[in-house]
Parts: structure tokens; sequence; C-alpha cells
């Protein structure tokens, strides 16, 4: 998720700490206690993000694919985050004075591991994945079912302008979902009546807010948070079904190994598709806009988020028909031997490939492009595509031991090798 919405997911959870904790047996004053809060939730919320810090020393884009959403994303980057924002409390509370009770430790400790754990989560939630449970496991998790910013969330936060003591904070959070809405209209990513329903959500929640009682007004808040993110994951289970079926029916032959989807924003029925496929000998990678209700929305009339824009994958198109249900954007087909030679004999398609989740590949006059169509939006090379020249300049260093996503594409491919050179 975007830094924006985990702050507010911060900030939500910070006031509802501190209109729960009982003030009884607490060393700390009510308003320096919910500041507290509020500070730990908030700066917890955004800390495993820092991890783009070593990219930025090493100035390497390799790097950043790497290294974002790698170790400060996991139990235990969380469990590292909490110590050390409770060592800065620590040192801060003695500087004051302020010895805090046993029920004081209990609240701090919790809302410091909390903060960094609900970011993993959020993370989770969209197709860029994370992977939480190394060094056990390093493998790529992926939730499918949100996109990278949405507005819905911010609507849900509405309470927050009621409660909230200084009034800038109470104008930002007014202010956020029209703003998200305005966005959301003006690049044609949102229909106006899901427009008209985060306004009517996001002053239901306001109104409720000044009639109800702190804590039932921040309740409703949560609910409506985790109804939405809900929708969203129930939406995706229900998309990959019907791409499956989908599929099934318009390309009988094709193995697909991956199909990532994402959500327009605030718009559960139409899902963008990136899929990774097997053709006989070649790897193939299509893209497509599906919609659960055709009857409402055929996939043609959902907002495309410039998909039909110029990428640098050089993009054919697909040759099946298209559906009320699926619209095809294009597609790449390239042999699956080229990738897993190429990943076999150079470092830095080796190290790419321990992040991209629908890889692609094509020749240049100097070497090859390798990009992750999850992300190709412009001609130019954007984050997730790389130059690679033959022999490679240098390859990276500190490669993380994340499982490659297409792991499955590179071992059928070293498999088909082996058994044509023995035959």
């Amino acid at each position: 998720m975007d830094n924006l919405t985990h702050t507010l997911a911060g900030v939500l959870a910070g006031e509802t700490a501190a209109r729960l904790a009982p003030e009884r047996d607490s060393a700390l004053p009510p308003r320096v206690r919910r500041g507290l809060f509020m500070t730990l939730m908030v700066v917890g919320s955004n800390l495993p993000d820092l991890d783009f810090l070593y990219s930025t020393f090493t100035g390497s884009k390799l790097d950043y694919l790497l290294h974002h959403r790698g170790h400060t994303h996991t139990l235990v980057g969380a469990v590292a985050v909490a110590l050390l924002m409770l060592t800065v409390v620590g040192m801060w509370l003695r500087r004051r004075g302020v010895r805090p009770t046993r029920q004081d430790a209990v609240w701090i400790t919790g809302i410091a591991l909390c903060a960094p754990l609900l970011h993993v989560l959020m993370d989770f939630g969209n197709n860029y994945g994370v992977h939480p449970f190394w060094p056990a496991y390093n493998g790529w998790l992926y939730g499918d079912a949100i996109f990278i910013v949405e507005p819905a969330f911010w609507a849900a936060v509405a309470p927050l302008a009621v409660l909230l003591r200084t009034a800038v904070a109470r104008v930002i959070v007014t202010v956020l979902p029209l703003a998200g809405i305005a966005l959301g209209l003006a690049l044609d990513l949102m229909p106006i009546a899901h427009a008209a329903a985060l306004l009517g959500l996001a002053a239901a929640l306001r109104v409720f807010a000044h009639r109800a009682r702190p804590v039932p007004a921040l309740t409703a808040s949560i609910v409506a948070w985790t109804a939405i993110a809900a929708t969203f994951a129930l939406s995706g289970r229900l998309a990959a079904r019907q791409l499956d079926a989908e599929l099934a029916h318009t390309l009988p032959a094709a193995r697909t190994l991956d199909r990532a989807l994402a959500p327009l924003p605030s718009n559960p029925f139409c899902w963008e598709a990136q899929l990774a496929q097997l053709e006989g000998e070649h790897y193939v990678v299509r893209r497509a806009m599906l919609s659960l209700l055709p009857g409402w929305m055929p996939a043609d009339q959902c907002p495309t988020r410039a998909l039909e824009a110029p990428t640098t994958a050089a993009l054919e198109p697909v040759a099946r028909p298209a559906s009320p249900t699926l619209q095809w954007h294009g597609q790449l087909r390239m042999l699956q031997a080229d990738l897993v030679q190429l990943v076999a004999e150079h470092c830095e398609a080796a190290a790419f490939m321990r992040f991209a989740r629908i890889p692609w590949l094509q020749r240049t006059d100097d070497g090859w492009l390798i990009g992750d169509l999850r992300y190709d939006r412009e001609p130019q090379l954007g984050f997730a595509e790389l130059a690679l020249h033959l022999p490679p300049a240098k390859c990276p260093r500190n490669v993380p031991p994340w499982i490659p996503p297409r792991q499955d594409l590179l071992q059928t491919g070293r498999l088909a090798t082996r058994t044509r050179t023995r035959s």
C-alpha cells in the first residue's frame, strides 16, 4: 500500500488504542499516552518502507526490486522494528523521569509490535507480494486483492475528522476522500456510481461519529475498513475462478503458471490480469481485463489504466476473441529455452528472477531486455525493466535468498533442455 494509507491505518489504530486503554494504573497522563500511542502506530506503520534506503545508497534499480519489501517486511523484521521503537521510547520516558507501570509496558509493547505487522499485512493485499516468513520460507506470497492506492480506505476513516484534536489533522482527514475521488474521476479510473458510494460512506460515518461516543465511532470505522478489504478479497477469489474458466475455454492448449490480479481503485468488479503461460516450447505472457459483472460493465468498458498505451515489451494482439467478460490487451511470445539459458548464464537476469512474477524477455541489438509485465506501463524502461548486456558489466551484490516466483518456469525449462540434449 501507499504510505498515506499506512499512515491513516496507524492513526486509526493509535486513536482506538488510546480510547480503549484504561487510565487507571497508568503512569502516563492521558494526553501524553495518547500522543505516544499515536506516534508509535504511525511511525511503526511506515518504518518497514525504509528498506528503499539501501538502493538509494547503491543507486541500483535491481537492488530496489530485490530489497524493497525485503527483510523489513517479515515477522523477524517486524520484531526488530518494534525493539528499535521500544528502545527509543524507553530512552524518552527515562529522560522525562517517567517510570511506566506494567499496564503501560504491555500496551506500549503491543502497539510497537502491532504497527509493523499491520504494515506487512496491508502490503500482502496487493499483487506486489511479501515474504513474511523469512528465513523459514523465502517464497513470495501475493494477496491479489487490493489496488496499491485505495481511496475507499480513506473514506472509511471519516470518523477521525470528528475525533482528532488538531484542526489541521481534521481538515486533512476530511479532504482526503474528496481528493481521492477527484483523482479517480480525473484519471478515468473510477465510475461515477463508485465515487458517489464513497462519498455516501464517508458522509454516513462522519454523521455517526458526531452522534455516537468515540469508541463506537472508531469501531464503525474499523468495521468499514475491514468490510472493504473483505469485499475485495472475496471479489479477487471470484475473479480468479472466472478467469480460470475463461482461459480453459479460450486457451485450452495453454498451461497457466500464474495469474497476477489487481482490481481498479474502488472497483471490485473490474480486474486487470497478467498471465504467465506455457504453450509447447514457448513461454507467453498476456494481459487482459476481466469483468465480474459483464451485464452491467463489460470488460471493454472497464477503465483500462493505460493498458492500451505502448509498453517496453513489444506486445502483439492476442489472436483470440474477446467477450463481455474478458478483454485482451496484448501478449508477448518467447522461447522458454532462451529465458532459461539467459538466467543460467547472466547473473543480473538470475537476480532479477528472484523478483519477477510475470517475467518477459526480448532481444535487442546489443543484448536483452527483461521485465515484469505487472509494471510495464511505458515504452521506455520503467522501474521493473532492465537492459542486459553480454557479458554483464558486473554482478549484483547482496542478492537476497528469495525463491524466484517463476521457479516452475525455470525448472521445467531446464528439464526440457536436458531431455533434448540426451536424445
